[in-house]
């Protein structure tokens, strides 16, 4: 019994993957918004050499060599609410240029992850729930690997406005003493 449920944990997780990839594929052929000459220039303008600001130099970041390397691969981090997030990116203190694409990149990593730590831990456990169970554990993972990077940067802006908010008066004692 115990080796069919393993078939069946391992058929699930295929064909999971297998939607997922095939929803991933067809995502950009159904994009309205596509312009041709816009990603042409931005790609040229990408290529160019990039100098290095007092910020940091964006493409020597492990982050930026990771988005740079999945766009390479032929995997879409464009988001139709893009400049939500950028704003919510740039409130919890994420300004790079690639940090939109990356936050995308971690949404659909953590999407597959958490599915599969799930079935890890059944696994290692030893004890399989029903399928019908199994199946609501997988999707559930699923959904919560979707919106587990929306609540890190959610919390990070709500602590970073904190921050801010609670540091003003100091900021402006400093000011008063450095005016006198």
């Amino acid at each position: 019994m115990s080796g069919l449920l393993l078939v069946n944990a391992l058929v699930m997780v295929l064909v999971f993957a297998a939607v997922v990839l095939v929803v991933m594929a067809l995502a950009p052929m159904f994009d309205r918004g596509l312009n041709i000459e816009a990603r042409l220039s931005g790609a040229q303008q990408a290529s160019a050499p990039v100098n290095s600001t007092l910020v940091g130099n964006d493409s020597a970041s492990r982050w930026a060599r990771l988005v740079n390397a999945a766009e390479k691969r032929g995997l879409s981090l464009t988001d139709n609410k893009g400049d939500i997030l950028q704003q919510k990116l740039m409130l919890a203190g994420f300004e790079q240029k690639f940090a939109l694409r990356a936050f995308v990149l971690a949404r659909a990593v953590m999407t597959l992850l958490v599915p599969l730590l799930v079935l890890a831990f059944f696994a290692i456990q030893g004890s399989w729930p029903a399928p019908s169970k199994l199946y609501m554990f997988i999707i559930g993972g699923a959904v919560v690997g979707l919106y587990l990077p929306n609540i890190y940067i959610n919390s990070r802006a709500s602590n970073r406005r904190d921050e801010i908010l609670n540091g003003f008066p100091d900021t402006l004692d400093l000011m008063l003493v450095c005016v006198e």
